[in-house]
């Protein structure tokens, strides 16, 4: 009996001990879990319709391809639903207000269950108004400058009123920004060539969040004029109140054998306003003669005017070939697109009806 109690206790313990000391295999394969891709989704660029205006389903597209998609909106007045999957549907565009709607679409990719990366794009439904009152602008006149010359700030005016303006610089070499909104600033022009450069500036107006039809304009910029041995006319002079009858031809008085001619017989007389319209003087300015338009050329001459906007001398002046008058004033330089043969300027430049003062400003 002693001996059978020993060899079942021994069984027993062996089998406690085989069964607690069990070890995992340590060199046992784990398998990674793979990196998930993300997709990116492609969607239309920011566009605008008028309302009523029917707009196309998108065709969204995925990289990697093979995602599916869910889109919100915004901006649910524009008459697409605030949320969806798959592709956008065509829908007809709505506004019941009188400004522009915008709507932001976000667009959410998802592959092989992990979420993509977010796209976005804009939809603006403007309000619809009769043709007849589609903005229009109003846009500076033509203007010429020399290289270093100030082009002073537009002062677009829109119809009806209360537009904004944006606009396009097709010559960013003139020393212009390719394009803004608001006026256009102003800014110091630039041609560091040989030959005149241009820019055509382009401005469209929106009243109301609709766009109207855009004007345009140009700025010459010529290039610096060559270094000369110019003759500067005595006569008028800068900061002179010395003479009269402003706007008046005063070459038909200042002529020889007459009391005024005693005073001087002028080879060049003329007044110099502030506008076209002649309703101010314009005092102590540079009028340059070059023998090209727009300040090309050689420069022959150069005179002052007075403090009362007149300018005359008795010099000899030199007209064969003809000569183009360039008027320098605060902040523009007014070119004369026709050679003159004579210096009666006010003869011709009378303000009356179809004619228009020498003028700068």
């Amino acid at each position: 009996m002693k001996i059978k109690q020993v060899i079942t206790i021994s069984a027993i313990i062996s089998v406690l001990f085989l069964q607690s000391c069990t070890v995992s295999n340590p060199y046992e394969e784990i398998t990674p879990t793979p990196t998930p891709t993300v997709s990116t989704v492609s969607v239309p660029a920011n566009f605008e319709v008028v309302k009523g205006s029917s707009v196309a389903a998108t065709n969204f597209v995925s990289t990697p391809t093979g995602a599916t998609f869910t889109w919100t909106n915004s901006n649910s007045a524009i008459g697409l639903a605030a949320s969806g999957s798959g592709n956008v549907p065509s829908f007809t565009a709505t506004n019941t207000g009188t400004t522009a709607l915008v709507a932001t679409i976000t667009v959410t990719p998802t592959l092989s269950g992990t979420v993509g990366t977010p796209s976005y794009y804009t939809i603006t439904v403007t309000p619809s108004t009769p043709s007849s009152t589609t903005p229009t602008v109003t846009v500076p006149v033509n203007s010429t400058v020399i290289n270093k010359g100030i082009v002073p700030a537009s002062s677009f005016v829109s119809t009806p009123a209360g537009g904004t303006f944006a606009w396009t610089n097709s010559n960013t070499a003139i020393g212009l920004a390719a394009s803004g909104t608001g006026n256009v600033p102003s800014f110091t022009a630039t041609n560091t060539g040989t030959v005149a450069i241009v820019a055509t500036i382009t401005v469209t107006p929106t009243v109301n969040g609709l766009k109207g039809t855009p004007s345009s304009y140009t700025i010459t910029v010529n290039p610096t004029p060559p270094v000369t041995n110019a003759i500067t006319l005595t006569g008028s002079s800068s900061g002179s109140t010395k003479s009269h009858n402003a706007g008046k031809n005063c070459m038909s008085c200042h002529t020889p054998g007459t009391s005024a001619g005693s005073k001087g017989v002028w080879v060049i007389g003329g007044t110099v306003y502030t506008s076209s319209a002649g309703s101010s003087i314009a005092k102590n300015l540079v009028i340059k003669f070059y023998t090209g338009p727009n300040g090309t050329g050689t420069l022959k001459y150069i005179l002052n005017s007075d403090a009362l906007g007149n300018l005359y001398s008795a010099n000899s002046v030199d007209f064969t070939g003809g000569l183009y008058p360039a008027i320098t004033g605060a902040t523009t330089t007014k070119y004369m697109g026709s050679p003159i043969t004579n210096g009666a300027c006010n003869s011709c430049h009378t303000g009356g009806s179809g004619t228009s003062r020498i003028w700068a400003n």
